[in-house]
């Protein structure tokens, strides 16, 4: 069957207005939580660069408060390096393949590439020594200029024979940190090297650093000082409380360690330490500016403190997190990064993230809210072995509750017990994790992807079909689906909903037939339910049903082109998580506006309505249905017939949607909208033409 309306005109494309097209009610993306690992930050000309291996440099001029992207002539991601000297910014690089040096003399507005150095290996760290500036590299020695950066020269670094990770300047010579080799000191520009006595067994040095006119170097957990130069070095300590230094910073009278264990203070010249926070991050760059601290850590972005670290604050707009899981109670945003270690919370719907929680140095792989009390699988990973964790204070603290050594993917409950799915079936405590039974009689063994509970059933959703018990799982029975992976399982009042590889199936138990209710051949990740709104999470975006499952409409608005993670609804807002794109929130009350249907059945043919308003400025929108699943393609044009914009062009599922059309910066006039839709099967066909107003 073929659908034509209007004749349409032959059209040539048009660049006006492409750049203008954009949302009225839509997902709008947060601040934060706030990702990558920065191990270098240097300040200069009242301004702050950090940098790390995967996202080039960022800048800022508030004290770290806020941060941009400051990588303009920067081509490359990775930065092993900054320096400051003279006025001018430094960073070293490392392409894949070459080690670089960039330059900039406008505050990292610009940089410059410097092609007068080639080192082998890469660049480790800066110093100035009046007027020559010294770079270290990871076994090539010293390289040397004269010229504030713009040419080098590598001196003949004789006796240098280890990779530079630190350089000092003390008492008019050069000091070279290296790992392996322990320190050694040049009297004469780097041209020739002597290294010093450090026992064998420190020879890898993770700080070089002066105070009160004496050198120090830490190696592992002992700290040496030296008082003639290097001649004798004499043990501070041999009992440094925090492992892996990664610098020493001094000021005044104190010196601040960089660890993997937080930022620790000595003000007794490293004789003692106490940590002054930052403990479940490893802090790899640390800088003092204006009497703020402020570190980069791995993985989990940037912090400052204005009060000496009584208190450090989560800064900078780097939204790279790939969201594991979501979970919110009241106006609290609980978050799970899949590429970090640990949880990010929101206490103000996830406008800003000033906590995080290491959870024993695993991932959160699943979260689940019961009344007050938040639960956190892991993935069973980490140095402590992971394990579920459990939190009565929305989040401020958490004990781990059992479980170590076992990736957790879901959690649920009744009046009697708490369930988890594991890689190894269900587990079940009625303790709190006191102690914990293995329940798997008559589930395969096979990961558990979801749990869900119907009066005395639970029911398990696993990779080979679903499961159920009515014995808090003493015994299990097949419920149906078997062979199908089931990535998501949902009670709604009696009913049982399973998201599949396949769409989405409903059953009523005790009866084991399923009967699919939508997104044919669509792969449903999770499911969730709000009210009476229904929310699916799809390889095609979101999507919202009132009439549990029997039609759906679209709810990507902003993010149709980003893939989502996880998401989670409360009661003012919806949140969504992405792949590499942080978090993304949007007004439950636009969804719910957006998902009111007139009809209850899915659309019996294909139809594009009048955009609405009409005539409108500047913006409208539009909605049309399909009756099968179709290629569909939308289009805008001006009375010339030149295309202005592409508003759709991809397959869509049976269902009806909503577009919007912002035609700010065009011109007053008549536009025409036109739908071109081919069922998948190819034996349906729909063309229309509409025209519209815009009045300006």
């Amino acid at each position: 069957m073929k659908y034509f309306f209007l004749p349409f005109y032959l059209f040539v494309i048009i660049l006006v207005g492409l750049l203008n097209c954009e949302l009225t009610a839509q997902w709008v993306r947060m601040n934060g939580p706030y990702g990558w690992e920065f191990n270098n930050i240097i300040s200069g000309n009242s301004t702050v660069l950090a940098g790390g291996p995967s996202h080039g440099v960022y800048r800022s001029t508030d004290n770290g408060m806020h941060w941009v992207e400051a990588n303009s002539g920067l081509w490359t991601a990775s930065v092993t390096a900054l320096g400051f000297f003279k006025g001018n910014f430094l960073a070293g690089s490392w392409d894949g393949t070459n080690v670089l040096l960039f330059l900039s003399s406008d505050n990292a507005n610009t940089w410059a590439q410097i092609n007068t150095i080639k080192p082998k290996q890469s660049i480790t760290c800066f110093v100035g020594k009046d007027s020559l500036l010294f770079a270290g590299t990871y076994g090539d020695g010293v390289y040397r200029s004269s010229d504030g950066g713009i040419s080098w020269v590598q001196p003949n670094n004789a006796g240098l024979q280890h990779p530079v990770v630190a350089l000092l300047v003390f008492n008019s010579n050069l000091y070279a940190g290296t790992w392996g080799g322990g320190v050694y000191e040049s009297s004469d520009n780097g041209d020739s090297w002597t290294q010093l006595s450090i026992p064998n067994y420190n020879t890898y040095t993770t700080a070089l650093f002066a105070l009160n006119n004496n050198l120090y170097m830490a190696s592992g957990k002992n700290l040496f000082s030296t008082t003639n130069n290097g001649a004798n070095w004499n043990i501070v300590t041999s009992s440094v409380p925090f492992v892996n230094t990664g610098f020493v910073v001094q000021a005044g009278v104190n010196l601040y360690a960089c660890t993997n264990d937080g930022v620790h203070l000595s003000t007794d010249g490293g004789v003692s330490w106490s940590s002054i926070g930052l403990s479940n991050a490893s802090v790899e760059a640390f800088t003092l500016f204006n009497g703020n601290f402020i570190a980069g850590t791995r993985d989990v972005g940037i912090f400052t403190s204005q009060d000496y670290g009584a208190s450090w604050l989560q800064t900078g707009a780097l939204n790279n997190m790939m969201v594991q899981t979501i979970a919110v109670i009241d106006s609290n945003l609980i978050v799970g990064d899949n590429g970090q270690e640990g949880l990010f919370i929101s206490r103000d719907n996830g406008n800003s993230y000033k906590e995080y929680y290491n959870l024993n140095h695993s991932y959160a792989l699943c979260l689940k809210i019961k009344d007050s009390i938040i639960y956190a699988g892991t993935d069973g990973g980490g140095n402590g072995g992971g394990g579920i964790f459990k939190s009565s204070d929305l989040g401020k603290s958490w004990n781990c509750i059992g479980l170590n050594n076992f990736p957790i993917f879901s959690i649920n409950y009744n009046p009697s017990y708490l369930f988890v799915g594991t890689d190894q079936g269900v587990f079940r405590t009625s303790n709190e994790g006191a102690s914990w039974n293995q329940v798997n009689n008559g589930i395969p063994s096979t990961p558990v992807n979801s749990l869900a509970v119907i009066d005395t059933f639970l029911f398990a959703g696993t990779n080979v079909g679903t499961f159920r018990t009515t014995n808090n799982g003493n015994n299990w029975t097949s419920n149906g689906l078997s062979d199908t992976a089931v990535t998501s399982i949902l009670n709604i009042g009696n009913s049982l909903f399973a998201g599949t590889a396949f769409g989405i199936f409903k059953n009523v138990p005790p009866d084991t037939t399923w009967i699919r209710i939508g997104f044919v051949d669509t792969v449903v990740y999770s499911l969730e339910r709000k009210n009476n709104i229904f929310f699916a999470r799809t390889n095609s975006g979101l999507f919202s049903s009132t009439n549990n499952g029997i039609s759906w409409f679209s709810i990507n608005d902003g993010f149709d082109k980003i893939p989502i993670s996880s998401f989670a609804v409360g009661d003012t807002f919806m949140y969504a998580g992405s792949w590499a794109e942080g978090v993304w929130r949007r007004n439950l009350s636009e969804i719910i506006s957006d998902s009111k249907y007139t009809e209850n059945t899915l659309p019996s043919q294909f139809e594009i309505s009048q955009n609405y308003p009409n005539p409108f400025n500047p913006s409208s929108r539009i909605r049309y249905s399909l009756p099968f699943s179709s290629n569909v393609k939308i289009e805008v044009y001006n009375i010339l017939g030149e295309k202005i914009k592409q508003l759709v062009n991809e397959q869509k599922n049976p269902g009806s949607y909503e577009i919007n059309f912002n035609a700010a910066g065009l011109a007053s006039g008549v536009y025409f909208y036109k739908i071109e839709a081919k069922s998948i099967d190819g034996k349906n066909e729909f063309r229309n033409v509409k025209k519209m107003l815009l009045l300006k």
